[in-house]
């Protein structure tokens, strides 16, 4: 019985910030919710019946191939990582060589670390962190994120 008594409140507790979180987050009267994010275009697009603005970025989203490789000196331990570049659209031109090329820069990279460097929540922060600022220094700041779709590994 205390158990569930506790749980409640837990849960009541975290419903109450959640809503006093939304509360704080800043929305504009307009409805513009950030940059704009496309899939393979270039060109401006409309949202919600309102033509995009000028000064508002345009981000195109580029898939990568999967990436299956072993992990560090771990020959046994297999990783497959699939993931998603965020690029400005004035560069989406160049988007598959990016893609090939940041492609070798993560397997070089996940072949130099350990199992024990991307496990748990804060593991898996520092490698997404990791990636982002390879891929920044790999495109010369053309790609803003790399966003991990899915991220299996086999022991």
């Amino acid at each position: 019985m205390p158990f569930i008594v506790g749980l409640v409140v837990v849960t009541l507790v975290a419903a109450g910030g959640g809503v006093g979180l939304s509360m704080l987050s800043p929305a504009s009267e307009d409805g513009d919710h950030g940059p704009e994010v496309s899939s393979h275009s270039t060109e401006k697009k409309e949202t919600d019946g309102k033509p995009a603005k000028e000064g508002q970025q345009v981000s195109v989203l580029v898939p990568m191939k999967p990436i299956i490789t072993n992990i560090g000196k771990e020959s046994k331990t297999l990783i497959r990582i699939e993931s998603i570049l965020v690029m400005k659209a004035e560069h989406s031109d160049k988007s598959d060589y990016m893609a090939d090329k940041i492609s070798e820069d993560i397997l070089v990279y996940l072949r130099s670390i350990s199992l024990r460097d991307i496990e748990g929540a804060l593991g898996l922060l520092n490698l997404m962190e990791d990636l982002n600022i390879r891929a920044a220094a790999r495109s010369e700041q053309k790609v803003s994120e790399v966003l991990i779709q899915s991220l299996v590994v086999e022991r």
